[in-house]
């Protein structure tokens, strides 16, 4: 039998040190990404807090035209700096979202019309914390509209 070198309290001591979220709020980016190989868009949200928990992420992908797929990567990621470009966001920022084995660290996109929804309970520090959505298209005839709504507790 393996001995516990856990203390019985050290889940009361992180409680304490990250209490759970008693109110939340959304920030919603949306971008659009222009048609054409290399086309690049960005949008970044104003300094939310010090100490913030990311409950959600929810993003929604769509094009104009029914029959016509666009296609492009996407980063979701956030920082701390004041002066922000959209390849700062991609390659620089730390990733929220982050797709394993692809050509880039963002997320490949490639349809019509989709949404995604990511459930989760992050905690982030640091003065200035701004969260963030780049996207890069590959689609020569149609323009990628994205939007992303992030679900943000302070405190």
């Amino acid at each position: 039998m393996a001995k516990i070198v856990v203390r019985r309290d050290q889940q009361a001591e992180v409680r304490r040190l990250y209490p759970k979220p008693a109110y939340s709020r959304v920030i919603n980016l949306t971008i659009q990404v222009p048609a054409g190989a290399g086309t690049e868009d960005f949008a970044v949200s104003p300094p939310v807090g010090n100490r913030i928990w990311l409950l959600g992420v929810r993003m929604y992908v769509m094009n104009l035209s029914v029959d016509i797929v666009c296609s492009g990567f996407i980063y979701i990621s956030t920082g701390t700096d004041k002066k922000v470009t959209g390849s700062m966001i991609a390659m620089q920022w730390d990733p929220v979202i982050r797709h394993y084995g692809g050509p880039k660290p963002g997320f490949y996109y490639s349809g019509v019309r989709d949404k995604f929804h990511w459930s989760m309970m992050r905690f982030y520090e640091g003065t200035g914390r701004k969260f963030g959505v780049c996207g890069q298209g590959l689609s020569q005839y149609e323009t990628m509209r994205i939007w992303v709504a992030f679900e943000i507790s302070e405190g």
